[in-house]
Formats: structure tokens, C-alpha cells, sequence
């Protein structure tokens, strides 16, 4: 099998796994707040990181540079326990299916803030995609029950 096959593989595994994250934290979410299943998802997915990277790339960890450790330590604070809250607020509040279309505004996010702190130049597909992105947020908002 080739390594772009694998690639792709892996991919439909993780978006997979990330779709049904949501239904596991609105599950766990009917029995807890969701400061505790934040907490409790931030554990397990560290000990889970820490059984698998530690052993594996210690090395590779002890070697970087601070201004990369300063950079990862920003996202670490930022994407998993703010991020991970907010996620799991919106979907405690608004549902899966209504929260998770508008968490997935992510990428249009990320491409923004490539573009402005970073200076990516976005193609005439990306900028259609991110139209698309907004579109679709869009619909979800304003659907009716």
C-alpha cells in the first residue's frame, strides 16, 4: 500500500474519530458539567499522549528550540482546554448537530490568521471554500426547529 493511500486512511480514521467526538462529550455532558468532562477528556487524552510521545520522541522533545516550546505551550493553553470548554458548551447548549458545523469554522479561522500573521497567499479554491464554509454556517444558524 502506498504512503498516500495510508495518508488517506488515516484521515478518514481521524475524521471518524473527531465526528464522533461530540456524540461521546454530549453523552458524558448529561451527567456532568463541562468544566468536569473537560477536565476529564484533557486527562485522558494526556496520559494517552504521555504513554505514547514520551517513550517515543523524548529526545526529539528535550532538543527544541524555546521559542518553538514558548509557540506550542500558547496552543496547548489555547486549543485544548479553552477550545476543548467551548466545544463542549456549544454542543451541551446547541446540540451536535447544530454545534459541530459551526466548530468546524475552524479551518476558515486558521486560514485567516495564516494569512495575516503569517503571510500564506490563499488560492481562488481556498477563498471559495471559506464562502462555502460561511455559507454553510449560514444555514445552520438560521435553521428553524
Amino acid at each position: 500500500m502506498s504512503e498516500a493511500m495510508v495518508g488517506i486512511l488515516l484521515g478518514i480514521l481521524g475524521a471518524f474519530l473527531f465526528g464522533s467526538s461530540p456524540i461521546f462529550a454530549r453523552l458524558g455532558l448529561q451527567y456532568v458539567r463541562t468544566t468536569t468532562g473537560t477536565f476529564t477528556s484533557l486527562l485522558a487524552g494526556s496520559v494517552l499522549l504521555g504513554i505514547l510521545a514520551v517513550p517515543l520522541h523524548a529526545r526529539e522533545m528535550l532538543n527544541l528550540p524555546v521559542a518553538a516550546l514558548l509557540w506550542i505551550a500558547l496552543l496547548g493553553l489555547l486549543n485544548f482546554p479553552l477550545g476543548r470548554y467551548f466545544n463542549f458548551t456549544a454542543v451541551r447548549l446547541a446540540g451536535v448537530a447544530r454545534a459541530t458545523p459551526i466548530l468546524s469554522t475552524s479551518t476558515l479561522f486558521a486560514v485567516l490568521f495564516a494569512i495575516i500573521f503569517i503571510d500564506e497567499t490563499p488560492t481562488l479554491l481556498t477563498l471559495i471554500g471559506g464562502l462555502l464554509i460561511v455559507g454553510g454556517v449560514v444555514l445552520t444558524v438560521s435553521e428553524r426547529k
